[in-house]
């Protein structure tokens, strides 16, 4: 039973994926008596669907998109949908549950959330209430519930697996069951920051780990250090269990040989050695078998659910009653060999992808259509392709289509092995990737003498000053002290850049510390310095020139008149002279003063009207470096052995499984009936798999006990949606099946290696790259975010206040029916309110 309530919440939880695009209520294509009093929308089998539930389910991401390709396809995903869920209600609903089932499923639900027993009626009708239920909705809705997986688990009664489907899933999937790694390592702890940065720049230097660790650790050094020692005090194997999480985390994450840098938890500061990293290794068969069995059990039993529901969707009778605005066709969109790949998987593969839901909205409509859409369609011929390969293949291998793909995938791939060369070849390509540059914890002071800056360094070499030291001082002696911090080669300026890194123009203040200071620098820095403004001047000579142009009219005015004309013309001048220095601008004064005036104001203004000069003055500071410098450091090839083999082996896997799907392309033929062609594309983690895992059959038996309403109306996705979940995947992150349902089942979707991964915007022409770099920057959407919530605590309350018209008198009277009653058996639930 376990086994089977993994494959039914697996099933539920390909439904949820489609809740992250689309939005379902609870009585959404369940209740045909809840229906509401409008026009049917569709016939399923004879049973309406109404205009009112569809318009409810219009709530997620895609349906901001109105018109166009993506609308259509939006609409084929929506009604899709409802008839997979109408299809499997109908087939259920001879499947009978007891009074005595429900109750205890309302129980579990009033327990789970605090309300359980009859002090918290109140309480408890309360909760639903505020959600737009009563108590005979939710007892309605687990009983629909109910009635759905003990079909589905009648489906998979007598379901069972041979010794070699298990042994050829292992050798399929092997690569899935691999050990924790481990490590050989010593550490040091101290309490003091300071001192765990000047260790690890001793560690750096090269100083014996060990030894350092016995002086000055806090724990272990009576072993140097060691962690889980032995008795002769050398360090055994540990994973990440006895050491703080953060600490094993950057230990374990140098994969390989190395030292961590300073990692501070629980008040102290901690310095990892790894001196022996144990990488993940395939575990053998025999220590897996029992759990290999049961993850090809629930592989099979998945792949007859999805046929049971593909059979029941085909023999379904819709229709669309005269004058409906919907209509439902699934056309072709490319073959490969006899297979057809209809619209409805490609619409699922695209808009059930995480990143496609990030980069979701009208203004990427356009991208969506030509870049995304072509490059799914392309996975699923891959997919296809390795299907029909599959047939070729001397293996037994069961699941779905898309799993039976990916399996026949790692299949071919399971034997590749890198050799040393190719290693070698790696490493140094990637040699950057392996060399932690040089840094320096340094401060920096400025004098404007340069006696005083060699003065003040012959004084700190002398008293073998600190860095807390050295910062009072140069407070006391009021310098300029500028903490530039932990920087490595490039940060700084370009001349101070080079002192530090490129010379070795230092001399040691304190060899305990290792902090060392620099010889003095001169830093000559050019400045451009406006010139001082002599526009004042300029009007001062316009001035003096205009009243030596009134003392030329008088003058020979004087040789030409009587004495007492003369006077008259040079009072007349004088006063348009006085006229003229106190900057008058009446039309008489202006009138008076000489054209030779007028030209020298003109000469003014045009002086004013240029940019000022400027003047290149050279500022020289003299500089002080003090510093704790740590070199750069190359790790080797054997200290990052696991990570290059790693690196190499996906790659050649990859090319292995590419170049066995070119090679089925020769021999299928294949037709892409979309216009456009799909994106070149340059792959950022080379991946061709198509379809989840195995399920881990470490779940727990009471995970379907911990479900709720709207998990139930989700996971009635029709098979069809395996694929969804299954294309889903496609980033290394994936489009992992992450809702609470899930999570309680641990039913594990290791769908990180998609080959969807590769579909990055920036394969995408400009405009594309730029929406989808938007797109990624900006948060989830609101949809996914609900579909979670959905999952953990249904009645999902945004389902609920959709469907508050149909339940808003069971609501206002939802304490008059504080003792609801069950049916079928006749027997009253001892936790009923």
């Amino acid at each position: 039973m376990r086994r089977r309530n993994i494959v039914i919440l697996w099933l539920v939880a390909i439904g949820l994926l489609v809740s992250m695009v689309i939005s379902f209520t609870p009585t959404v294509g369940y209740f045909a008596g809840q229906h509401t009093l409008n026009e049917p929308a569709l016939f399923i089998n004879d049973e309406p669907i109404m205009e009112l539930d569809i318009a409810r389910s219009r709530q997620g991401q895609l349906f901001a998109i109105t018109e166009g390709e993506v609308a259509e396809d939006a609409e084929l995903l929506l009604l899709s949908q409802l008839i997979d869920n109408e299809v499997l209600r109908q087939a259920a609903e001879g499947t009978r549950v007891s009074r005595g089932e429900v109750g205890e499923a309302v129980r579990e639900y009033r327990e789970a959330r605090g309300v359980l027993g009859g002090t918290n009626d109140t309480q408890y009708l309360q909760l639903i209430a505020n959600q737009g239920f009563t108590d005979q909705t939710v007892r309605d809705f687990q009983r629909e519930q109910i009635r759905q997986r003990k079909f589905i688990d009648s489906l998979v009664e007598d379901i069972e697996v041979t010794d070699d489907e298990v042994r050829d899933f292992y050798e399929a999937n092997r690569f899935n069951y691999l050990s924790d790694p481990q490590m050989v390592a010593r550490q040091v702890v101290v309490d003091d920051e300071d001192l765990a940065n000047t260790l690890l720049v001793r560690i750096a230097r090269g100083e014996d780990f060990e030894v350092l660790a016995s002086e000055y650790s806090l724990e272990l050094a009576e072993v140097g250090g060691a962690i889980s020692a032995d008795d002769d005090g050398n360090p055994q194997p540990i994973g990440r269990i006895g050491l703080p999480t953060s600490v094993a985390s950057a230990a374990l994450g140098l994969e390989g040989r190395g030292t961590t840098d300073v990692i501070s938890t629980g008040g102290r500061f901690h310095i990892v050695k790894v001196e022996e990293y144990l990488a993940p290794t395939v575990q053998a068969f025999e220590d897996v078998e029992t759990e290999i069995r049961e993850a090809t059990l629930a592989a099979k039993e998945t792949a007859l659910l999805q046929d049971a529901l593909e059979q029941l969707r085909d023999q379904a009778n819709v229709e669309f009653p005269d004058g409906s605005t919907y209509g439902y066709s699934n056309d072709v969109v490319a073959t490969v060999g006899d297979n057809n790949i209809y619209e409805l998987e490609l619409a699922e593969a695209t808009y059930l992808n995480q990143q496609v839901q990030q980069f979701l909205s009208p203004e990427t409509a356009d991208t969506i259509v030509s870049f995304f859409k072509p490059t799914y369609l392309e996975q699923l011929i891959e997919q296809n392709l390795a299907l029909q390969g599959a047939e070729t293949i001397d293996a037994d291998f069961v699941g779905t289509e898309a799993f039976v793909a990916s399996s026949a995938l790692n299949y071919i791939a399971s034997d590749v092995e890198p050799t040393e060369a190719d290693l070698e070849e790696y490493y140094q390509t990637n040699l950057a990737r392996f060399t932690i540059p040089a840094s320096a914890t340094v401060v920096q002071l400025d004098f404007e003498d340069q006696d005083a800056a060699r003065d003040f360094r012959d004084t700190i070499l002398e008293e073998d000053v600190d860095f807390t030291a050295l910062a009072e001082r140069a407070q006391n002696e009021a310098l300029t002290y500028n903490d530039l911090g932990n920087v490595t080669p490039g940060q700084l300026e370009s001349e101070l850049d080079r002192y530090l890194f490129g010379t070795e123009a230092f001399e040691l203040i304190s060899e305990e510390a290792l902090l060392e200071v620099s010889d003095v620098i001169v830093i000559e820095t050019e400045t451009e310095v406006p010139v001082a403004n002599d526009t004042e001047a300029d009007v001062g000579d316009t001035a003096e020139a205009a009243g030596d142009t009134v003392d030329g009219t008088v003058d020979e005015a004087a040789d030409n008149a009587t004495e007492e004309d003369v006077t008259e013309q040079a009072d007349a001048a004088t006063i348009d002279a006085e006229a003229a220095n106190d900057d008058t601008s009446s039309d008489e004064a202006d009138a008076d003063i000489s054209a030779d005036a007028e030209a020298g104001v003109e000469d003014t203004e045009a002086a004013d009207a240029e940019p000022a000069e400027s003047e290149t003055v050279v500022e020289t500071t003299y500089t002080l470096l003090v510093a704790i410098r740590t070199p750069e450091r190359v790790r080797s090839l054997d200290d990052v052995r696991s990570q290059i083999e790693e690196a190499v082996l996906v790659t050649q896997r990859s090319e292995t499984q590419q170049n066995w799907l070119t090679a089925l392309r020769e021999t299928i033929p294949v037709e892409n009936l979309i216009a456009q062609e799909p994106a070149v594309m340059t792959p950022s983690t080379p991946s061709v798999e198509f379809t989840t895992e195995p399920i881990d059959e470490s779940s727990n038996d009471e995970a379907s006990s911990e479900e709720t309403p709207s998990d139930d109306v989700e996971g009635t996705s029709d098979a069809d949606n395996e694929a969804d979940a299954v294309n889903a995947e496609d980033s290394e992150d994936g489009a992992d099946i992450e809702d609470d349902t899930m999570d309680d089942a641990e039913v594990e979707d290791t769908s990180d290696k998609e080959i969807s991964d590769d579909v990055t915007p920036e394969a995408s022409d400009d405009g594309a790259e730029e929406d989808a770099t938007s797109a990624e920057e900006s948060e989830p959407s609101e949809e996914a975010e609900t579909a979670d919530e959905a999952a953990t605590d249904v009645p999902d309350e945004s389902a609920i206040d959709d469907s508050e018209a149909d339940t808003e008198a069971d609501s206002a009277s939802s304490e008059d029916e504080a003792t609801p009653s069950d049916d079928d058996d006749g027997t009253e639930s001892d936790d009923s309110p």
